[in-house]
């Protein structure tokens, strides 16, 4: 299996629906890449989830997780979980969602082979993600322009 992660600035305008659109496309047809981690928080995730989305039914052999930080008082029925592609993750009490969206993030970057990054500042969280994956080796595709 080969994995890319994700990761974008929360708020993304939707003019860039085409080429999160593309690059995914691309990494299925020329990466092979047939498992897909996002996040759900903001713009970028929720365009990447329905284009993901879209897609499984062109390649069925694609899949995808939407990896959220949920407190443990959520409820998710076995359907939600699985028509939504929901892999939560269930944060302690004495946990901020900062930090566990912050160790969340990490854990998809670690798990993948690629990660596709779109950020417009060098002073965002994305920007600080991709540092994270420069020192474990990936391999980072930027997402370029609007």
């Amino acid at each position: 299996m080969t994995v890319c992660t994700l990761l974008g600035d929360r708020d993304t305008p939707d003019s860039m629906w085409k080429n999160i659109e593309a690059a995914v496309t691309l990494m299925i047809r020329n990466f092979n890449v047939d498992f897909f981690y996002i996040g759900h928080e903001g713009s970028f995730d929720e365009m990447a989830e329905t284009i993901l989305f879209n897609l499984c039914s062109e390649y069925p052999h694609v899949g995808y997780n939407v990896v959220l930080s949920v407190s443990s008082d959520t409820h998710f029925s076995p359907l939600e979980i699985y028509e939504k592609n929901l892999c939560p993750f269930f944060r302690h009490k004495d946990s901020s969602k900062e930090v566990v969206l912050k160790e969340l993030n990490r854990w998809m970057i670690d798990e993948a082979d690629y990660i596709l990054i779109h950020t417009k500042s060098p002073l965002s969280d994305v920007s600080e993600l991709r540092k994270y994956a420069r020192r474990k080796n990936k391999t980072i595709i930027p997402l370029c322009c609007e």
